[in-house]
């Protein structure tokens, strides 16, 4: 039987400071979300678990159970309120009750300094972009909603750890709880006494426990959420993991992902982690990623060659001076090698002269 919300009363979506009345597609995608956690055994255990490891070096599976019940009744009886907002460089975060209006009247205390007990009372927040969730309410084909919906209930699980984290443990996420290794190193954080500490990321891990990898937003080269078109064949979601970068928009099970089936993506097949990913600080990646100054922007005389042309298929226009049909076809030729490959910067570097004689075609 399907987990069903005692309490929430998914009631409070905010925008602009007014109130989006349930039900919308955003309130059925929450409660969506918030039931694959607590219906994922593995998942919900590691979020208790989580939640005691920076208070005891071994944890005993009594005091697992004993979480789990208290962070079900917590956000059955206390569900964040979620806020959507134009947010930067991130799609989800998760404020400090100290950044409430009128906490620090109401409850002169440090929010992580008071009893867990008591930070239970609180209803808590986090923040949703709004350029994300417009682009699902904007999403018209089966692909794109599918897409949507898993991202967006990937990033609410993410913020949901991220609550949980604030309820019921007093020190930062410690440095075993993390996202795929290759894609950020730990970031610092000051604990509950002001002091500068490495830390793990919950949101990232349970990705990893739930998912097998980090999950990142690909849009085309050049675009941001707020402009780029949600239902083309170049926007997709990513998932790096161990072996590579599995993409789920061209799965045949999408529409079962979609709903929550998530052991699916694993039955895709892996790809190379193109380079631009490597050292991603942000969970939105731009794909293609824009052009390097490394890379020309067009087709162009390389420096101290005049004989040698760059061929960008990026950037590449055919009514370019000197371009020919056969710079053309080395282009369109480029764009096969870069998807087979895995690697969107490849450029191709030719003679400037066509070796043809003259009124000779190629």
């Amino acid at each position: 039987m399907a987990l069903q919300l005692q309490n929430p009363a998914i009631d409070i979506i905010q925008l602009e400071g007014g109130l989006i009345l349930a039900p919308t597609p955003l309130h059925l995608l929450v409660s969506d979300a918030y039931r694959y956690l607590l219906g994922c055994s593995k998942a919900i255990q590691h979020l208790a678990k989580m939640t005691l490891a920076s208070s005891s070096v071994t944890i005993d599976p009594e005091d697992v159970q004993d979480r789990i019940q208290g962070i079900t009744k917590f956000l059955n009886s206390r569900f964040p309120v979620i806020v959507l907002k134009q947010l930067s460089n991130t799609y989800g975060t998760t404020p400090m009750p100290e950044s409430f209006p009128g906490y620090n009247l109401s409850q002169p205390t440090p929010f992580l300094d008071l009893p867990s007990l008591e930070r239970q009372k609180w209803r808590l927040q986090f923040y949703l972009d709004v350029g994300l969730c417009n682009l699902y309410l904007r999403a018209t084909t089966d692909r794109a909603i599918s897409i949507f919906a898993f991202f967006l209930h990937v990033t609410i699980i993410n913020e949901l750890c991220h609550v949980v984290m604030l309820v019921f443990s007093t020190e930062p996420t410690v440095t075993k709880f993390r996202g795929y290794q290759g894609m950020e190193d730990n970031p610092l954080g000051l604990n509950r006494h002001g002091v500068s500490v490495e830390q793990g990321e919950s949101g990232d891990s349970m990705e990893n426990v739930m998912i097998g990898g980090d999950v990142v937003l690909l849009i085309p080269k050049g675009q941001v959420m707020g402009s780029c078109d949600p239902n083309t064949a170049a926007v997709d979601v990513g998932v790096i993991c161990d072996d590579g970068m599995r993409v789920i928009g061209s799965s045949p099970y999408l529409s079962e992902i979609a709903s929550g089936k998530w052991d699916r993506i694993s039955t895709q097949l892996p790809q190379p982690i193109p380079s631009y990913l490597a050292h991603s600080r942000t969970k939105i990646s731009q794909y293609p990623p824009s052009p390097s100054s490394s890379v020309s922007p067009d087709t162009v005389t390389v420096e101290n060659d005049p004989d040698l042309l760059v061929i960008n298929p990026d950037r590449f226009l055919l009514s370019g001076a000197g371009q020919t049909d056969y710079h053309a076809r080395v282009a369109g030729m480029l764009v096969s090698v870069r998807a087979a490959t895995g690697r969107p910067d490849l450029v191709a570097v030719l003679s400037s002269s066509t070796g043809l004689a003259p009124g000779e075609k190629r």
